[in-house]
């Protein structure tokens, strides 16, 4: 988990009414009247793994049967092992269980295991990649795991009850592997599966690179832009069709100034072996932006969304923007209005073509998780969720038979909350009007 959160929180999130509202898991955005109907997000449960372990930043998968969550233990926790057994190779640990708490163990060898990502096949196998330290100094003298530097990235995959031999399927100078700089590790209906992430081969570079792999054989492709990016993600649909979303500043004007960052779509048609020039989406009232998220629903159409701030009033804003054809036509761009800045923005779209937004900000009480939900070209109130409990990191995930669920790190409201944040879940349950 980012320790961070002991000092302080990124982002607040607030309504766009000056009005900063506090709800309970109850009180959810109302049901929506046709498409799908939705009930209230679940009373949040603790996540069934040893509490003493302090899973950083941890991410989840589900597929048919099983639902997992990899994180690493913090930075303390890992001193703390090496320091009773100092001949142990091992300079971190894989932490993956299943939702009803089973551990899977971890590949074998001396790995850093640094903010696992993974993804559930059609057979049930769990397919996981992490990134490794440039040096394993970097793990004795780095505070968080975000100031670790990475270089290179692994993959790995457990199936029948074993985990295969670590690959290593890219490497460069530095890689940005922190979870809202790069994606997440995205399978596709054949089996095949996609990454991108932002790579630095000097110190001005930030290239993107896209990762694709059938039959664990992987594919890099680094694919150009006139300056330095940052904030990927990406998205893969039914047919051939994968876009990448990321943020860059666009090259200088005319008059030689900078411009500020806007937000760009990389597109292919055929399963990435060749990509379209990147595309401006934002308008220029909706940059600078921040955290794009990228999705496709089921009926094939691309949606983006991303948070930006005003450079004239200050104001904060959510948005979303759709597209039938990967990005050669758009519809009409929609805002969320919000008091401050939202940060770790995650998104999943259900079966229903909904999409919901979980966010992490910061009250006069700590950290929160607000939620909205897209759907039919506008946006429900902003609301938190599980007012009880401070909260942050979240997770969210599409299970196979419908549900949307959370999982994110959440603390009582008590003075030193900032020791005491374990990953805890919640469910949101949904079903098609009839």
């Amino acid at each position: 988990m980012d320790s961070r959160l002991s000092l302080v929180a990124a982002g607040i999130i607030a309504l766009g009414n000056p009005v900063w509202r506090i709800t309970t898991a109850q009180d959810s955005p109302r049901p929506v009247r046709r498409g799908c109907s939705y009930g209230n997000w679940s009373r949040p449960t603790q996540f069934p793994v040893d509490s003493s372990q302090r899973l950083d930043d941890a991410s989840a998968a589900s597929g048919p049967g099983v639902s997992v969550a990899f994180g690493s233990p913090s930075l303390v926790f890992r001193r703390r092992v090496r320091r009773l057994n100092d001949r142990s190779p091992q300079t971190g640990y894989l932490r993956a269980f299943t939702f009803q708490g089973k551990s899977l163990g971890s590949p074998a060898g001396p790995f850093a295991f640094v903010f696992p990502r993974g993804a559930v096949d059609g057979a049930g196998n769990i397919h996981v990649v992490w990134g490794e330290p440039v040096t394993e100094k970097m793990l004795e003298t780095a505070e968080y795991l975000d100031d670790v530097g990475i270089g290179s990235i692994w993959y790995s995959v457990f199936r029948k009850g074993a985990w295969s031999q670590a690959i290593r399927v890219y490497e460069a100078s530095y890689i940005r592997w922190d979870p809202s700089a790069s994606s997440q590790l995205v399978l596709d209906p054949n089996g095949g599966l996609h990454l991108a992430i932002v790579a630095s081969f000097n110190q001005l570079d930030g290239s993107i690179v896209y990762l694709n792999s059938n039959a664990s054989i992987w594919k890099p492709k680094r694919l150009g832009f006139e300056t330095a990016a940052a904030y990927v993600d990406l998205a893969v649909g039914k047919g051939n069709e994968v876009g990448v979303t990321f943020v860059a500043a666009p090259p200088p004007s005319p008059d030689r100034r900078w411009r500020t960052n806007g937000m760009f779509l990389l597109a292919s048609r055929d399963r990435g072996a060749s990509w379209s020039a990147p595309k401006l989406v934002a308008a220029a009232d909706q940059i600078p932006a921040y955290e794009p998220r990228i999705m496709f629903d089921t009926n094939g159409r691309l949606h983006t969304i991303w948070t930006n701030q005003s450079d004239t009033s200050g104001l904060k804003r959510l948005w979303h923007q759709s597209s039938p054809d990967l990005g050669r036509t758009w519809g009409r761009a929609a805002m969320l209005q919000i008091d401050a800045t939202a940060s770790r923005t995650a998104a999943v779209t259900d079966r229903c073509g909904t999409i919901h937004v979980l966010l992490q900000s910061t009250t006069g009480s700590g950290p929160r998780i607000g939620y909205t939900r897209f759907l039919r070209g506008s946006w429900t109130l902003l609301v938190t969720l599980f007012g009880e409990r401070l909260g942050a990191l979240p997770r969210p995930l599409l299970n196979t038979d419908g549900t949307v669920q959370v999982l994110f790190y959440s603390a009582p409201f008590v003075s030193d909350a900032s020791l005491r944040y374990r990953p805890f879940l919640s469910t949101l349950r949904s079903a098609r009007d009839r």
